[in-house]
Formats: structure tokens, sequence, C-alpha cells
């Protein structure tokens, strides 16, 4: 009886084993394919990268088995694609701890926070506010979609200039016709004076 037991054991280990290798390896495929992305600031976009590096890592027998150990149809990402990629995802921190470091400065560089003294509001094509914080550096800040704010920011931006504001941002890649290239961006999405 010992024997037929410590058999049932072993045959377990090896199954729950082949079950972590299939896991392990599509971690390993997404890893590789996430590391072949180009970078990108937007982090909505850089999501649906990675969640497509996910699903393309999946063989088709990798399918099969996911829907029978998880319960996650990977050919239905929209149903299932999230738990797909918490799933493979916490796989991936084993298998490529660098590039997920790397996804997430690049996530945390893509929105920001600032705080300071409005010093020149420029109405051209689009608002921009430069604020100089307290250390003394001046950034300039777009108003260029719509703007949490508590204020009436249509009517009053103009009287925003010696204000001290705090501004939520994301840093957005903007193609520049003026030099022919793409440029960073301080995209405005609040804007809140204290």
């Amino acid at each position: 009886m010992k024997k037929i037991f410590s058999a049932l054991l072993m045959l377990g280990a090896i199954q729950h084993a082949g079950a972590q290798d299939y896991l392990d390896a599509m971690a390993k495929r997404s890893c590789e394919c996430v590391d072949r992305l180009p970078d990108n600031p937007n982090k909505k976009m850089m999501t649906m990268q990675v969640g497509v590096c996910i699903l393309q890592s999946a063989t088709a027998d990798d399918k099969v088995r996911f829907l029978k150990d998880h319960q996650i149809d990977l050919n239905n990402p929209v149903k299932d694609g999230q738990k797909a990629g918490e799933l493979i995802g916490v796989r991936m921190a084993t298998a490529c701890p660098a590039t997920l470091i790397k996804l997430s400065a690049d996530a945390a560089d893509a929105r920001g926070s600032v705080a300071g003294k409005v010093n020149k509001v420029e109405a051209d094509n689009f608002v921009v506010f430069s604020v100089q914080e307290q250390t003394g550096k001046v950034n300039k800040y777009i108003w260029l979609t719509q703007v949490t704010s508590n204020l009436d920011l249509t009517n009053s931006y103009a009287n925003l200039l010696g204000k001290n504001v705090k501004i939520l941002f994301e840093s957005k890649d903007i193609f520049d016709p003026k030099i022919g290239e793409y440029r960073s961006f301080k995209i405005i999405t609040n804007l809140q004076v204290y």
C-alpha cells in the first residue's frame, strides 16, 4: 500500500512539474517577445503589446492545457485575457525580472506630477503652462485634452499666472513638424490650484 501511495505522489509531482513547465515556457517566450518591443511611453499601448506577447507565446497544446488547468480560454482574450496576463505575468517575474522592472520604470516615466508656480501662460494652438518648481526648474505642460480641475479652466486659465498649482500629466511622443520628428510632451490630465 505504501508503494502505491508513493507512486501516486510521484506521479502527481511529475504532472504538477509538467504543468509548471508549460507555464514557465510560455513566460520565457513572452519575455523574449517583450524584449523585442520598441520603447513606448504610452502605458495603455505597452500593456496591449505585452498582452499580445503573452497570447502569442501559447502553442495550441498550451491553450488546451491552460483551459483544462485554469479554466482560462486563450482563444477568447476579451473574456479571459486579463486572467491569463496575471497568471503568466507572475511567471515572467521569475523568468525575466529585468524586463518587468524596465516596463514598470517606463510606465512610471510616462505619468507624473509636479507642484510649482505658473510663470508663463501661452495660448497659441494649445494652452501651455510653464511651471517653476521649488528647485527652480521650469517645465512646460500642455492642455491638450479634457482636464480635471478645481476651477473653471476654460474661462480662467489666463488668470493662473503667478498661482501655485499641482499638475498631473502623461508624457506622450507627438510628431513635431517644425523639427520633423517625435518629441516628448507633458500632457496635463489634472490641474489643481492651491
